[in-house]
């Protein structure tokens, strides 16, 4: 990205690129050299992201794509996080579809639990 001092603040500003995430749950965004990413520069204030209706489907194939993982899946405890904030999601049309998926979630959460 590109950024600058400003001396009347004495900070630093920039734009960044972002990439907005595929599930939900807690993002906190967190500034660091693309070529040393171990130095975190600065970090932001926590952010729920919650998916809508529209969105349901696509986000728990995708949820359950990362369950069905590498056994070893490091992301298992994001995945079960996200499956927890995506239940809390309203649907005022429910399909079969996205039930047989959260299904598949749920499942795939137990393994994780018993592992």
């Amino acid at each position: 990205g590109e950024y600058w001092k400003d001396n009347a603040s004495e900070s630093v500003r920039g734009k960044v690129p972002f990439y907005s995430p595929r599930t939900p749950g807690h993002v906190v965004f967190r500034l660091f050299w693309e070529d040393n990413p171990l130095y975190t520069l600065a970090t932001g204030p926590a952010i729920l992201v919650r998916v809508t209706e529209q969105d349901f489907d696509n986000s728990i194939r995708f949820i359950l794509s990362n369950f069905k993982g590498k056994k070893s899946n490091p992301t298992s405890l994001s995945s079960l996080h996200s499956l927890a904030t995506i239940l809390e999601t309203q649907l005022a049309r429910p399909n079969d579809s996205a039930a047989r998926a959260t299904w598949g979630c749920i499942q795939e959460a137990r393994k994780v639990l018993e592992a």
